[in-house]
């Protein structure tokens, strides 16, 4: 088995960059890119094989059309094989990490891993299935438990210099494994959705996750009602019912809601201001975001940091 490593990623602006034998690298051998940035935004990718999208450090956004994907420590993002997109990064110091799998090196994984079950999830924007008969779903996956395990240890791999082919073998197919794992977990969520036939169900399911998305990745911008069915190919009406139906509650309340998870964690975070994390949490005005905090935690803002601060004692 074969594997490129970046270690900075490549200057799309030189006059020597050579495009067609830099994407040829991703179809003839599995590539890792583990590089830090900051500021910078990345042309449309014209579409590479199945490609794992992480960050150890900082954000990323993604964008897929009108689909907006925010991916950091907290989750990982996965594109089907041809999917183009772009990406920019708007954080300083942000360490990226992709692992883009061979075809043919994913098909046989996938072959010798695949149950019956999986074929049955077919997602992401090529009708035909993809390796070994199964498209993953093209969406914001928890990063934890073991897949964040492999993740830091071919980081720590390329880093140290260390691992010997077998190494990177093994680690790549456990990726693919816990991968298959997550893509099974999603598929028993979608039979949450009420419809008729299995195609239809996943279709409902995957604009669902793909509006939860899309309200992750906005919390500090503007968030509407009309972009977020714009994103999933709906009417604001459809949307409304089927993602109340779904989640238990609207677009709006999840928006709120997710926002003040993460202010939640920032207050945790020393050196920042009340008025800063409510401005950094999407919160237009202090009263609101107050107001709004102590009505979900029961709490104000100042007595949970205070709260935490006894807690470090």
């Amino acid at each position: 088995m074969s594997i490129t490593v970046f270690k900075n990623f490549v200057d799309f602006e030189d006059n020597s960059f050579d495009e067609n034998a830099y994407y040829s690298k991703f179809m003839e051998t599995n590539v890792i890119i583990s590089a830090k940035s900051s500021f910078i935004e990345f042309p449309e990718n014209p579409g590479s094989p199945l490609t794992i999208k992480y960050v150890f450090k900082g954000s990323e956004n993604y964008y897929l059309g009108s689909r907006k994907y925010k991916v950091d420590a907290q989750n990982f993002l996965v594109l089907n094989e041809f999917q183009k997109y772009s990406s920019r990064i708007d954080s300083e110091s942000t360490e990226s990490f992709s692992v883009f799998f061979k075809p043919e090196y994913l098909r046989a994984s996938i072959t010798s891993l695949i149950k019956p079950a999986d074929k049955l999830l077919n997602d992401g924007p090529n009708p035909a299935p993809g390796p070994g008969g199964i498209n993953f779903f093209e969406t914001l996956y928890p990063a934890n438990g073991r897949i964040l395990a492999i993740l830091h240890d071919l980081k720590s791999m390329i880093h140290s210099g260390e691992g010997s082919e077998i190494r990177w073998e093994e680690m790549l197919y456990l990726l693919i494994g816990e991968l298959l794992f997550s893509n099974r977990e999603l598929h028993k969520e979608a039979e949450r959705v009420k419809a008729v036939k299995p195609s239809t169900r996943l279709e409902i399911y995957r604009k669902m996750r793909t509006a939860r998305d899309y309200i992750e990745s906005g919390l500090n911008e503007k968030v509407t009602l009309s972009n977020i069915a714009k994103a999933v190919c709906m009417c604001e009406f459809h949307l409304l019912r089927e993602f109340r139906k779904f989640y238990g509650q609207t677009p709006y309340q999840m928006l709120i809601s997710k926002r003040l998870e993460y202010a939640k964690i920032l207050l945790e975070i020393p050196g920042k201001t009340i008025s800063d994390i409510a401005a950094e949490s999407g919160f237009e005005y202090l009263s609101s975001f107050s107001e709004s905090f102590a009505k979900h935690f029961m709490i104000t803002p100042s007595q949970y940091r205070n709260a935490q601060k006894v807690n470090l004692r």
